[in-house]
């Protein structure tokens, strides 16, 4: 955890009575049980960040989450919207994927249409 001036919000006794709560109703991974997976969660997680508002940390959603989703696959759908993950069969995962949307993310959150793709350059 970061020393934000939130950071100390996390040693509460109201949040750890929270953090508790949501692992007891929650114990299993969210991301993880999406892709079939049941992996035992041991992160809280805001589902909407907080982003330094305190009624956003004490009443905002919450999910459960392994340490690895929370440090990698959330971390890239705040960044991107979407997790950038392929699967065994070659396609990505998430169906927020540009590739199924036919859209492109930008630098902020708005998105773009792709291009049309030339298939003829790809038959050669």
């Amino acid at each position: 955890m970061s020393k934000q001036p939130y950071s100390a919000w996390y040693t509460h006794s109201s949040w750890r009575r929270r953090r508790k709560r949501q692992l007891a109703q929650e114990p299993f991974c969210r991301l993880c049980l999406a892709q079939g997976r049941s992996i035992i969660a041991s992160v809280v997680d805001h589902v909407t960040p907080h982003r330094g508002d305190r009624n956003a940390f004490k009443h905002g959603a919450l999910q459960s989450l392994c340490e690895s989703c929370h440090n990698s696959a959330k971390q890239q759908i705040e960044k991107h919207g979407f997790v950038r993950d392929i699967g065994l069969d070659g396609k990505p995962i998430d169906p927020k994927h540009p590739s199924y949307t036919g859209k492109r993310p930008t630098a902020g959150s708005e998105t773009i249409p792709l291009p049309p793709l030339d298939v003829s350059k790809l038959i050669g």
